[in-house]
């Protein structure tokens, strides 16, 4: 079983509900969204891409993109949504790791595409354009046979062109849906999820959490981030999720453009640095309706959460306390806090953040030095940030890196503590051999 099945699925219980949309206009329908998906397998098929090949898809936010996601699926092969920003030596750089049999851009993105083209010598086609036309006339296929073990997502985090890829099965990414619908929001059939953040990032997973209940994906006209725009895209569909940066948040939160905060179900906060006094300007703003999930690169959104009843209970113990944390670790994983020799720290001492999950992925793409320091010799994943659990079990991430404890310097610690009644203290310097964080 693989994501594809899920569009099949989904197609067969709801053909009629909306499935894409470009601004306020439904695009596809479910039923016709399966069709395309066959249809651009079919085209895929042609241009020589098989189970397990690349294809590359570079575009801003728009129902096309979504479409090419599908459709790379159906055909059993890896999607590998860019950035459009992504240009120059950068793209070309990103082209050469990926190696695509295919790559599928907008017209946006064009032209940055044609010049990196060289280096991977993929069949072209440009969303509208005459190529794009014809492969969605391409005679339909059937959903390749692949187990849901199988990869299904090549992802690079931001702009960094030197940072690794990492790969994502089917199984990691339905895991990933399952845990967001079952502990920060349990999706209906019709709610819409607005794109305002990039979708080849962020946003794929909120995609793929519509995809699995029948959701629609609502690509703004712009194809980008505009407070104004998503209110009134809100304002149009109804019981809508939008997912934000800190950056977006604030951009929410400070807009005078009109908005009915009743017409958003979640406020999805994505990033790990927000202050406490800015979600609390949130709240204020569009009441209790944010959340946040937060992941490292090998499991984006799907370590911890903090619920809309975490960060809208004010006048609870430990309100501001879970505001300044990225909350408590979803059913599905697990983390700790780590000293130098591996031994766990005691609550709220800083060390090195690790996890286990089954969604987590299990290498970097094309990398493996970095695969090769990816897991602790227990087989945990590293982080690669350095952070505190409290006693309850929410974790707050260091702001600057800070060496884990040692077993000396624990013991050291301790005994002061019991001497003076403080909390033990750590050393904040840079770590050694830290590694590369690539979100």
């Amino acid at each position: 079983m693989t994501l594809a099945h899920w569009l099949e699925r989904t197609a067969r219980a709801h053909p009629e509900l909306p499935a894409l949309a470009l601004g306020h206009s439904t695009v596809r329908r479910y039923d016709a969204l399966a069709n395309v998906a066959a249809r651009l397998a079919g085209w895929l098929v042609e241009a020589g891409v098989g189970p397990g090949d690349r294809v590359a898809v570079i575009s801003e936010n728009r129902p096309e993109l979504f479409e090419t996601l599908l459709a790379t699926w159906w055909r059993g092969a890896i999607a590998a949504p860019l950035t459009p920003s992504l240009v120059g030596d950068g793209l070309a750089a990103r082209l050469t790791d990926i190696a695509p049999k295919a790559c599928l851009v907008s017209p946006r993105a064009a032209a940055a595409v044609a010049a990196a083209m060289p280096a991977c010598g993929a069949r072209l086609a440009i969303f509208e354009g005459p190529e794009h036309r014809r492969a969605l006339m391409s005679d339909p296929v059937p959903i390749a046979s692949a187990p849901r073990s199988s990869a299904a997502l090549l992802r690079y985090a931001g702009c960094d062109a030197t940072s690794p890829g990492t790969l994502f099965s089917h199984h990691a990414l339905m895991n990933i849906s399952l845990s967001y619908l079952a502990e920060v929001d349990a999706a209906t059939p019709r709610d819409a999820v607005l794109h305002g953040a990039p979708a080849s990032e962020g946003g794929l997973f909120l995609a793929l959490v519509a995809l699995a209940r029948g959701g629609v994906n609502v690509s703004p006209e712009s194809g980008g981030f505009d407070a104004a725009e998503l209110f009134d895209l809100a304002a149009g569909w109804r019981r809508a999720t939008a997912l934000a940066d800190t950056n977006g948040l604030k951009d929410l939160v400070r807009s005078d453009a009109d908005c009915d905060p009743t017409a958003f179900r979640t406020l999805l906060l994505d990033g790990d640095s927000t202050a406490p006094d800015e979600k609390t300007a949130a709240l204020d703003r569009f009441g209790p309706r944010l959340a946040q999930a937060w992941g490292p690169p090998a499991m984006p959104f799907a370590l911890c959460r903090l619920g809309k009843h975490d960060i809208a209970a004010r006048g609870e113990a430990f309100w501001r306390e879970k505001l300044s944390s990225v909350g408590r670790c979803f059913l599905m994983s697990r983390a700790e806090v780590r000293r130098t020799d591996g031994g766990e720290v005691a609550p709220d001492e800083i060390g090195e953040l690790v996890a286990q999950a089954p969604h987590a992925a299990a290498s970097y793409w094309n990398a493996p030095a970095a695969t090769a320091t990816m897991t602790t010799d227990d087989g945990w994943v590293r982080t690669g940030r350095w952070a505190s659990m409290d006693a309850r079990g929410y974790v707050a991430l260091s702001d600057s890196s800070a060496e884990p404890l040692s077993p000396e310097t624990a013991s050291s610690a301790e005994s002061r503590s019991k001497r003076s009644g403080e909390l033990p203290r750590v050393r904040l310097r840079p770590p050694k051999n830290r590694p590369k964080r690539t979100r």
